[in-house]
């Protein structure tokens, strides 16, 4: 076989490794499928030490929060991403917190006690 083939046959089985290492990086590291919405009674708690300390409470606080009435909103950006969020309202007029869940976090899960937390130093609250 010539050596200009095998050079290119080895640059294609490179350019073919490096693309299909980037697909599987790209989907274990920024894939997030949709999520279904949560039943009533489904309360996804990870199993981790600093979820499980806290379990009770923080599905006590997912369950409130799931009853309260709150208003949705929404904001698009000057590159034309729609940003949405939950605004709780306790108290008009007063200051508003707003709150972030990190990457593929769960609003209610996370935000659901800092909600509370909120409420109980007068102020309302919005999940973004």
């Amino acid at each position: 076989m010539d050596p200009i083939w095998i050079i290119l046959y080895s640059l294609v089985a490179v350019l073919v490794l490096v693309l299909a290492t980037s697909y599987i990086c790209f989907l274990k590291i920024f894939y997030s499928p949709a999520r279904k919405p949560y039943g009533e009674n489904d309360f996804p708690i990870p199993d981790g030490e600093e979820y499980l300390a806290y379990k009770d409470e923080i599905i006590d606080a997912m369950k409130k929060l799931r009853t309260m009435k709150c208003r949705d909103v929404q904001i698009q950006s000057f590159d034309g991403l729609t940003l949405r969020g939950k605004y709780y309202e306790q108290t008009p007029g007063a200051h508003i917190e707003l709150m972030m869940h990190g990457y593929r976090g769960d609003s209610v899960r996370d935000m659901s006690v800092g909600v509370f937390r909120c409420f109980a130093m007068g102020g309302n609250a919005l999940i973004i």
